[in-house]
């Protein structure tokens, strides 16, 4: 049962450790021990491609660990690299824990073919518990004491027996200076997207608005001639419903004056009446006489009903020689 668990929690299990690097090769392939059906990919570093330090705390929180190794990965490094680490020894006081730095330049080379990287030909549970305090500015080889594995099969026969959890600060995370540079055109991009929709929106909107103002001003000056003659026609409705409204007003305070004006009896005189005009007192006679306009006047003064009758303006002949009045008459 142990043996089961130690193969089902073993790195080979699920990883192909399938490069190896160093300074002078660079990056190369092991095919010999790849394996196509897992997809995780592990590179071996060579001792001569990374530095190391430890550090040890005391009188910690477990629960703190993971902020000092948080802080300690941002000022640790002696150069431009990427850091991982690992847990050297751990209980309820104190925990020592191993950095490991690998400058950009070769993460670089690496990041695009592998997901993990190991330092190979190391044992982290070999290191001299008096290495707390290192020289970042010694060569890369001479930082630390390591145990040699005399061949490299050996190494890695022993290393895909390891348990799984020890790759667990050696994660490759995705270089974060090209996600800011990808970040920073992309957010530059959608500036000029944004821009552009601005323009666009504003070009559009005034077209828009030119094309309605043009619309309206054409519609308005067509229909600029029926509006001044629905204004006209509104007028005159207007003064003629103002002038049957003061009839009806006169009608209901003068109630006789229509039979007044039904008895009046010029017997044989021969006239026109062009124009009546009532008022609250009487009426005014506008018209033309063939005989006299005197007579007229004379028969509306005998008229019962009928206190006063003048000419409001002097008689005058027209073209035919008729008598042309304005006869005013007011009521007794």
């Amino acid at each position: 049962m142990k043996n089961y668990f130690s193969r089902l929690f073993s790195i080979g299990t699920y990883f192909n450790i399938s490069y190896i690097f160093n300074i002078k090769e660079g990056l190369g392939r092991l095919t010999d021990i790849t394996d196509k059906r897992k997809r995780v990919n592990i590179c071996l570093l060579e001792r001569d491609s990374y530095w190391l330090a430890e550090r040890r705390y005391t009188n910690i929180n477990i629960i703190d660990l993971p902020k000092l190794i948080k802080a300690e990965i941002a000022t640790i490094a002696p150069f431009p690299g990427r850091v991982f680490w690992n847990i050297k020894t751990l209980n309820t006081s104190q925990a020592t824990v191993v950095y490991v730095v690998v400058p950009i330049k070769y993460i670089e080379e690496i990041i695009g073919k592998c997901h993990f990287v190991y330092p190979k030909d190391y044992n982290f549970f070999s290191l001299s518990s008096n290495a707390k305090n290192l020289d970042p500015s010694s060569n890369l080889a001479l930082d630390l004491p390591i145990v040699q594995v005399e061949a490299n099969t050996s190494f890695t026969e022993d290393f895909k027996k390891t348990n799984i959890f020890n790759l667990a600060g050696f994660y490759l995370f995705k270089n974060k200076d090209k996600i800011n540079t990808k970040q920073k055109v992309s957010f530059k991009q959608l500036a000029l997207i944004i821009c552009a929709s601005v323009t666009l929106f504003t070009v559009v909107s005034s077209a828009y608005l030119s094309f309605n103002l043009s619309y309206v001003e054409s519609e308005i000056a067509e229909n600029s001639s029926a509006v001044e003659q629905a204004l006209k026609t509104q007028s005159e409705l207007k003064v003629k419903f103002e002038s049957k409204k003061e009839f009806d007003t006169f009608s209901k305070e003068n109630k006789n004056v229509l039979a007044i004006f039904s008895h009046l009896n010029f017997k044989d005189e021969k006239y026109r009446i062009e124009r009546l005009e009532l008022h609250p007192k009487g009426f005014k006679i506008t018209g033309t006489s063939e005989t006299s306009a005197t007579n007229l006047l004379s028969i509306l003064l005998s008229s019962p009903g009928i206190s006063e009758a003048k000419f409001d303006r002097a008689v005058s002949k027209n073209r035919s020689g008729e008598d042309v009045f304005v006869i005013e008459v007011t009521f007794s």
